[in-house]
């Protein structure tokens, strides 16, 4: 795929190890525009080996996890896929209600879920982050 707007966009993956967007000073996220990776969508429609093909009542979600200065801990859901539909386009998710924060990080959960976690490819694309410095 092609990025929002210019040539490049973010490949973020779940917060496994520590991965992580961190701002040097609180900052108020008011947007990002996301969508599926190439991956995720193969996965959703059957070909991968190790997720099943979405069906109804399948559902893959990227919760936004954002942290204040202070520790404290506030989300957002984006919801990448339910049933057989699934992101296919850009679309723009405001995260202003977060507050103002020093780090983002995106955790994902869906019903194809095993023993070892989730099956699904745990990534989102991001493209255009827009924010500013927190009052």
């Amino acid at each position: 795929g092609k990025a929002y707007a210019g040539s490049k966009f973010l490949v973020a993956q779940g917060a496994y190890n520590g991965e992580a967007i961190t701002f040097d000073k609180a900052v108020t996220v008011n947007y990002l525009f996301y969508t599926n990776s190439a991956y995720v969508v193969d996965a959703i429609l059957g070909n991968n080996s190790y997720a099943k093909k979405f069906e109804a009542g399948d559902w893959l979600t990227c919760t936004v996890v954002g942290t204040q200065a202070n520790g404290t801990k506030k989300t957002v859901d984006i919801q990448l896929a339910s049933g057989t539909n699934y992101v296919k386009t850009w679309e723009r998710q405001d995260l202003s209600s977060l507050g103002a924060v020093t780090k983002l990080e995106f955790v994902f959960t869906g019903s194809d879920t095993g023993e070892w976690g989730l099956n699904t490819p745990a990534y989102i694309c991001i493209d255009n982050l827009n924010y500013t410095a927190a009052q």
